[in-house]
C-alpha cells in the first residue's frame, strides 16, 4: 500500500487497518483527541504501518539445556531399545565373564548366538592374514570380516562353534567360507549392529556408574 498522508478524516481507515491486521498493536485504544495528538507527530500511513506491525519484545525462549554425559548415554541406549538396567548387566557379563552373548534374529526360522570378541581374537585375524597374504583390497576386508564374524559367531541355528580357541577359531573360518554371500552380508549386518551396541554400552566414563 502507498503511503499517503492522514488527517483526522482517515482515522477510521486507520483503525480498520489495524483491526484487520491482527497484530497486536503497539498504540492503546484512543479518543479522539489522543488521536489528533498522535497524528500530529505520524505524517504518512506508511509510518503508521511500521509502528504498528513493529515486532513488540516478547519472551526470549530459553535454549535447552545440555544433556550430561549421562544422560545422553541414556538416550543413545534407547537406540538400541536398551533400558540402563539392561546395559548394566551386559557390563556385568562381561566384567565377570570376560563376554556377552546374545541371540539374534536373523529370520523366522534361523536364530544365531553372537558374543563380544576376545582381544586374542585379534591375534587369530593377524596370523590369518599372515597366511594369506591377500594381494588385494576386496580380499584384505573380506578376510577381515570372516575373522570377525567367526570369532563373534558361537551357535548358528544348532550348530555350535568354540572360535576362543585357536583350533575353534580356524574351524569357524572354515564355516564362514561355506555361507552364500547374501546370507554372509546378512550375518555381518547383524554383527555391525551388535558390535555398535557393545561400544555404547561400554562407552567411557558411563560404565564406571554400575
Amino acid at each position: 500500500m502507498s503511503d499517503k498522508v492522514v488527517d483526522l478524516g482517515h482515522i477510521a481507515e486507520v483503525k480498520k487497518f489495524f483491526s484487520e491486521a491482527k497484530v497486536v498493536s503497539t498504540m492503546p485504544v484512543l479518543n479522539k483527541k489522543e488521536d489528533a495528538a498522535i497524528l500530529n507527530n505520524v505524517s504518512t500511513f506508511g509510518e503508521m504501518q511500521k509502528m504498528t506491525l513493529a515486532e513488540p519484545p516478547g519472551d526470549v525462549e530459553e535454549e535447552p539445556r545440555p544433556l550430561t554425559k549421562l544422560e545422553q548415554y541414556v538416550e543413545d541406549l534407547r537406540t538400541y531399545e536398551l533400558t540402563i538396567d539392561d546395559a548394566a548387566k551386559i557390563v556385568d557379563s562381561i566384567v565377570t565373564k570376560f563376554a556377552y552373548e546374545e541371540v539374534v534374529p536373523v529370520t523366522r526360522k534361523l536364530r544365531v548366538v553372537l558374543k563380544t570378541r576376545t582381544s586374542e581374537a585379534n591375534l587369530y585375524l593377524n596370523d590369518l592374514l599372515a597366511e594369506i597374504k591377500p594381494q588385494h583390497d576386496s580380499t584384505y576386508f573380506t578376510v577381515i570380516a570372516q575373522a570377525n564374524l567367526a570369532a563373534s559367531l558361537v551357535r548358528y541355528g544348532d550348530h555350535k562353534l568354540d572360535p576362543d580357541t585357536k583350533e575353534g577359531f580356524a574351524a569357524s573360518v572354515r564355516f564362514m567360507k561355506k555361507i552364500p554371500g547374501p546370507l554372509f552380508a546378512l550375518l555381518l549386518e547383524k554383527l555391525n549392529r551388535f558390535d555398535e551396541k557393545m561400544k555404547v554400552v561400554m562407552r567411557e566414563g558411563c560404565i564406571e556408574n554400575f
